[in-house]
């Protein structure tokens, strides 16, 4: 037969001392996203200063009632009072503590920085954090050496997680399956501190479980059954009730009970209710009074954002050699891609300014001749037009540049042709604008092989085929001249555009994967119900990445400059002030990814595709130029175009305004993507 546990089952009885709850939950509902009903019409009063086992088949809402209890999901409709407060206007979290279903731990840590992270966020000191360790210890079977946490086994990283639930003595204790992996003989450790946490300290404990045998060491028994609470009662009374031998016979009798309710006819249904409404669904400490409101009293937001950013940045020193690695890694990719020359732009628009037309349209020098053949490339677009027009087109980017042919072409083209020396004298002007240094590149260097050709096509070339001829004078818009005959400028371009979307995509990439690290380990959570607001967590997870990504990006950055023989002065300084930007921005842009996904592969695919598709879009590259006119139209959904192109200007040796566009975009990128992750951390 059912013995009975003496020491506290008779106090909690209705009709021998006033019952106080520390918490209710009346007419509770709780609905998934899809409308699936979890919890249906929940009437559960916790009597304070009590052990009450909660049991049911696996999915009948034991997690979700828990969850609900603490405010970590949203209920649909009825109250929920913990310590005098409606918790959805207060949650008093620093007088309880929840051990979720997920051990809810860091597997790089040791044990022992749990525990100091557990107790930052809960304002302990350090001797008062040791003496509770020891104790630990010693009651529940906690290993002396709180080492690596991925290397313990399932039932001591079950054992720390529990510890770190009691190591601040809440009064309010609601753990979901704490002996589920544990041994029998520290499951009779852990149910013993449990009753020295409600005989000495004065706590109320909710324990979650399927074991029978457990729960027959509560005080009192809640029986969960497809989202509803069929009974919450002293466990001596079930077994009376139903006249059982046992509280296991006791439970079968209450399921069948319920399934005949829930099967029969509408007829038979009316018939059975009375019956189901004195023995099911009803809350038998309905008439407890509540203990006393307890105080809002909370730690500050700041103490809580340091203690979670010192837990990040304690964590990062695993990820040190992946960051090396990744680092070195990209500076090689970078440093390869400069070395080659990839596809050029088509259809770039460039004005003719031609003065050398209607003087003999049958010479095989006629200007008019070059200017259809450049009519019928790839490459350029020529647009006729004086040279006012080309000026103003040029300077407001319109066009490429603009070419000058002169009156006296014919004849310098016959001497370039015929006469023994060459000429000094070139055949034509080009003024590009070099803000595109690229494309410029480009076009003169097409223009002076289409010269070349012109030659060639007289057959009188003498001998000069091969060797290279500059045919055009090479000025800027500004009439500043530029040699461009090297790579010097191709160089600084890619430099510029390349370091930034690596600045941008590695800090991407660290800070979603520390936001889904937390989440797949279940701390995510913990940390929000500890009190960790999404504003907290964000701004913690913002510090460790600037911290720690960013010098190592501006390092690397620094190093790739120099290999690449670009002069480091002033200028390039301002430039690393917009890898620093960057990162900022690639931080919360990655925050927000990390918050959007939950598995690590869906995470890297988005940003990958995102990441590739910036390569080409933004000019990284090559030119946008050279891309179809749909994906031009894309430049406008990343932040760095202008940022990249001021970089280029202020590595090329030319200062530029930071403090327009090329700054303006990211922050205004940041802030979107921030508030957009701080409102999905909710």
């Amino acid at each position: 037969m059912y013995s009975l546990q003496p020491s506290r089952t008779t106090e909690i009885d209705r009709g021998k001392c006033e019952q106080k709850f520390i918490a209710r939950l009346k007419d509770v509902n709780v609905e998934l996203g899809n409308r699936t009903t979890i919890l249906k019409d929940v009437n559960f009063t916790l009597i304070d200063r009590s052990i009450i086992g909660v049991i049911g088949p696996s999915g009948c809402g034991k997690t979700t009632l828990l969850r609900a209890l603490v405010g970590i999901i949203p209920i649909k409709s009825g109250l929920i009072e913990l310590a005098g407060h409606d918790i959805r206007d207060h949650v008093p979290r620093s007088m309880i503590g929840y051990m979720p279903q997920d051990v809810g731990l860091v597997g790089l840590w040791k044990g022992s920085e749990m525990f100091t992270f557990f107790g930052r966020v809960y304002g302990l000191d350090d001797e008062v954090l040791k003496t509770r360790i020891k104790e630990l210890q010693d009651e529940i079977d906690l290993p002396s050496d709180l080492g690596l946490i991925s290397g313990m086994s399932g039932g001591q990283q079950r054992r720390l997680s529990l510890a770190l639930t009691l190591i601040h003595r809440p009064k309010l204790l609601l753990l979901d399956e704490p002996t589920v992996g544990s041994d029998p003989v520290s499951r009779v450790k852990i149910w013993k501190y449990l009753e020295k946490c409600r005989d000495q300290f004065g706590s109320t404990v909710v324990v979650t479980t399927h074991y029978i045998d457990e729960v027959r060491k509560a005080d009192t028994v809640a029986f969960m059954y497809y989202g509803q609470l069929l009974r919450h009662e002293l466990p001596e009374k079930i077994v009376q009730q139903y006249k059982a031998k046992d509280l296991e016979e006791a439970t079968q009798a209450m399921c069948r009970q319920y399934l005949e309710f829930k099967t029969s006819s509408p007829l038979q249904r009316l018939e059975k209710e009375k019956k189901c409404s004195q023995d099911l669904f009803k809350d038998p400490f309905s008439n407890s009074v509540s203990i006393p409101r307890v105080s809002k009293k909370t730690r500050s937001g700041w103490d809580l954002t340091i203690a979670s950013t010192i837990r990040l940045m304690t964590e990062w020193r695993f990820h040190l050699s992946a960051a090396i690695f990744f680092d070195l890694q990209h500076t090689l990719f970078t440093y390869m891609i400069l070395q080659f020359l990839w596809r050029a732009p088509q259809n770039l628009p460039l004005c003719i300014v031609n003065e050398n037309f209607g003087n003999n349209d049958t010479s095989i020098f006629d200007s008019a001749l070059l200017i259809r053949k450049l009519n019928d490339t790839s490459l350029l677009s020529p647009i006729d037009c004086s040279e006012e027009e080309a000026i103003l087109k040029t300077r407001s980017g319109k066009v490429i540049g603009y070419v000058s042919i002169d009156s006296s072409y014919e004849s310098k083209m016959f001497r370039r042709t015929y006469d023994t020396e060459e000429s000094a004298s070139p055949l034509m002007y080009f003024y590009g604008d070099y803000a595109n240094v690229v494309k410029s590149f480009y076009t003169e260097r097409f223009l002076n092989m289409k010269l070349l050709d012109e030659i060639k096509s007289s057959k009188k070339i003498h001998n000069r085929s091969d060797h290279y001829l500059d045919f055009v004078r090479i000025e800027s818009i500004n009439e500043e001249s530029l040699d461009i005959g090297d790579s010097r400028h191709l160089i600084n371009y890619f430099t510029s555009m390349i370091l930034i979307y690596l600045c941008y995509q590695g800090s991407q990439g660290g800070a979603s994967f520390s936001v889904i690290a937390d989440k797949m380990n279940g701390f995510h959570e913990r940390q929000r119900f500890m009190g960790i607001k999404p504003l907290h967590l964000f701004v913690s997870h913002y510090l460790r990445n600037m911290l720690f990504i960013t010098p190592w990006n501006i390092i690397f950055s620094y190093i790739l400059i120099l290999s690449v023989g670009i002069e480091v002065n002033h200028l390039v300084y301002k430039f690393f002030f917009i890898l620093f930007a960057m990162n900022s921005t690639g931080i919360c842009f990655g925050l927000l990814m990390g918050c959007l996904f939950e598995s690590p592969l869906a995470n890297l695919g988005a940003l990958f595709g995102y990441n590739l598709s910036i390569l080409w879009v933004n000019g990284a590259i090559w030119p946008i130029e050279s891309l179809p006119y749909f994906m031009k139209l894309l430049e406008y959904l990343y932040p760095y175009k202008e940022s990249a192109r001021a970089g280029y200007s202020l590595i090329s040796g030319n200062d530029a305004d930071l403090w327009g566009d090329p700054l303006r975009t990211p922050l205004i990128w940041m802030i979107v993507t921030s508030f957009v992750a701080i409102k999905i951390m909710k």
